[in-house]
């Protein structure tokens, strides 16, 4: 099964009333472009170092990316190349290290130390104020053959995705090419009555009550799932689950629809768009198109009969995930949530200034964002996991620091003392600083 938020189970709460009723966990979804990944591998060590690249080869120049150096990351401790074994790493057999009081590298590297060579493996990187201070992996990318992960490794960051599409909806609006507090009947055509009644806005904050429609496509995650089946599922609705603006539920609906949106008023879909008018711009290694053929992108997995399953969806529908990149370009666009560059300079205002309650008293649930607060800061987050990949994307935005996790199976993630490794890591830089 996949799970399009990671470590957060799905859950409807009432606006009105305070109610909460739990609805169980929310599996994901996500169109087709061919890149490729270099297999010079991001490295930790020094930033005038090489740096390596993800090569974009498709016949539609829309739907990749330029080709753009990716940041190394500078710490300073040096991480060997992980492109091949590496026999002194703690993580391949030899003996651990442990971390230094004060150096958040060694102590981030620790949280990874159960993360075996032989195992599907993670990725993390740090990034302050827009630069990558720290990067390095551990375990495989793939199992067979086995091939270490490294931090130029590409993987699907599912549910983090979210927080493009809410960013290229948020454009739109800027440039007052839609209404926020329209009707989502208003952009695309097709849907019940119920549309009517569903604001843009509410779609956002996961306010709309659309139910779900990776729960209703009859197909399996193995069988092939596309924007006519998902658009189809949704059309089949007949009532919502409750009333908009009155409760809160998160639904992978809103941001495929939220996707659609944006081919109806712009003409392009979704992945080309967030190329053209993000991604591009800012020089990002990043693509929304979750079936994209990259050389050396991670396998993902799942466990099934005591062994490592391979995991990879032929689903193609964007919106509510889709976006294929590395941790190192995430703490690079965590930039925009303190010194945007996309958009007008008060975008942030817009995308946080609305934000409602969620199911988590502690939480609040923005434009693609979640915020909430950890060691006494601000902080801005959304994590996503499908089909055994699993991401969390962490941003303390007043500290200018941000921290990006990836791995490539659920069931690797190391354990958390907060819930979520990514916070476990901000919590050690923040310290540090």
């Amino acid at each position: 099964m996949g799970v399009r938020r990671w470590g957060v189970g799905w859950a409807v709460i009432s606006l009105v009333a305070g109610g909460c009723s739990s609805e169980g966990a929310l599996p994901r979804a996500q169109s087709t472009s061919t890149l490729s990944a270099s297999a010079t591998p991001e490295s930790t060590g020094s930033s005038d170092g090489p740096a390596a690249t993800i090569d974009v080869v498709s016949s539609d120049p829309h739907s990749s990316i330029d080709t753009a150096p990716v940041d190394t990351a500078s710490s300073p401790d040096t991480t060997p190349d992980r492109s091949s074994p590496d026999t002194s790493s703690p993580l391949m057999g030899a003996p651990d290290t442990a971390a230094t009081p004060g150096d958040p590298a060694a102590a981030t590297r620790a949280l990874f130390v159960g993360v075996a060579g032989g195992d599907p493996g993670c990725s993390v990187a740090v990034g302050r104020d827009g630069q990558v201070v720290f990067a390095d992996a551990f375990g495989a990318a793939s199992l067979t053959p086995n091939t270490p992960m490294s931090p130029a490794t590409v993987v699907d960051i599912g549910s983090t995705s979210k927080q493009f599409t809410a960013t290229a909806i948020a454009l739109l609006s800027e440039r007052g090419d839609i209404d926020l507090d329209d009707a989502i009947s208003v952009y695309v055509p097709g849907l019940p009555d119920w549309a009517g009644t569903v604001t843009l806005r509410e779609m956002l904050h996961h306010t709309s009550g659309i139910p779900d429609y990776i729960g209703l496509l009859s197909q399996d995650y193995s069988e092939p799932a596309t924007d006519a089946d998902a658009l189809n599922a949704i059309a089949q609705v007949q009532a919502l689950d409750f009333e908009p603006g009155t409760s809160w539920a998160y639904s992978n609906s809103n941001y495929f629809l939220l996707g659609q949106v944006v081919l109806e008023m712009t003409g392009d879909d979704l992945g080309r768009f967030l190329t053209d008018e993000v991604f591009g711009p800012l020089h990002l290694d990043a693509v929304m198109d979750p079936t994209a053929d990259i050389a050396g992108k991670a396998v993902s997995y799942e466990r099934a009969g005591g062994r490592w399953v391979d995991a990879t969806s032929p689903w193609t529908q964007t919106g509510d995930g889709g976006v294929q990149t590395t941790p190192s370009q995430l703490v690079k666009w965590a930039a925009q949530y303190w010194a945007p560059t996309i958009g007008d300079a008060d975008i942030n205002i817009l995308r946080l200034d609305g934000a409602v309650d969620t199911d988590d008293p502690a939480e609040r649930y923005g434009f693609g964002i979640f915020e909430t607060t950890l060691d006494g800061e601000q902080i801005l987050e959304h994590s996503g996991s499908w089909e055994g990949f699993a991401t969390s994307f962490v941003v303390a935005p007043d500290r200018h620091l941000a921290v990006a996790v990836t791995c490539t199976s659920n069931e690797t993630v190391p354990d958390s003392d907060n819930g979520d490794i990514g916070f476990d890591v901000m919590s050690i830089w923040l310290a540090a600083e």
